[in-house]
């Protein structure tokens, strides 16, 4: 809410407001940001992986089996054999890449 008394800084012709934020947003945002998982689905019609990241497994792994998922589309079903603790996305993207790099069999033999 803006009262007379409130302190609007302009920059370019823009009114830009103080940020200060409410404590409880900072709460939301660290729980966010640490709500991604990395997993490992294998075809139960030829037994290939896929590895991927999310921040809803339950609806990722439906959308693979709707063959929503044009990369998985042609090896529906799939079941999902792995998964990480909840990390930041930033953390999640580098699993992913190690994973990928290395083969989800040869990742998953190695645990």
């Amino acid at each position: 809410m803006i009262t007379k008394n409130s302190q609007v800084h302009h920059a370019k012709g823009v009114a830009v407001f103080p940020t200060q934020r409410p404590p409880w947003i900072k709460a939301v945002f660290s729980i966010c940001k640490m709500d991604y998982k990395v997993y490992i689905l294998r075809s139960l019609k030829n037994q290939r992986h896929y590895t991927g990241i999310t921040n809803d497994l339950e609806r990722r792994l439906i959308e693979h089996n709707e063959g929503s998922t044009k990369s998985t589309r042609a090896n529906v079903p799939y079941e999902r054999i792995w998964q990480s603790e909840s990390m930041t996305r930033s953390d999640a993207l580098k699993l992913e890449i190690k994973i990928k790099k290395r083969g989800a069999a040869r990742f998953l033999k190695e645990l």
